[in-house]
């Protein structure tokens, strides 16, 4: 995971090269939220075994504002995609109207 306290890591643009990494970045986040018995999020599967799942990280890390972040060593610890909602996404008054605040 992330060390808060790690030098010289670097933020850089993602590529479509980096997909196979930050698929192993979420396979990780999956098992660890299987393991505190959280199957719903995300699934239980990794992602890389998802033919489905990784075009859709391919595509995002083609993205122009895909951002990885990479260790010294060159290792992908995390992703961040900025832009618009992707289809699958409900608009945010949808889920202010189903709020039962």
């Amino acid at each position: 995971m992330f060390d808060p306290g790690m030098d010289d890591g670097l933020i850089r643009r993602a590529t479509p090269a980096d997909a196979p990494a930050v698929l192993q970045v979420f396979d990780g986040v999956i098992a660890w939220f299987v393991g505190m018995g959280n199957n719903a999020q995300w699934g239980t599967e990794p992602w890389s075994a998802s033919p489905r799942r990784v075009t859709q990280v391919t595509e995002a890390c083609a993205m122009p504002d895909a951002w990885v972040v990479e260790a010294p060593e060159g290792q992908i610890l995390a992703a961040l995609v900025l832009g618009e909602p992707m289809p699958y996404v409900p608009a945010a008054l949808a889920l202010r109207s189903t709020c039962a605040c």
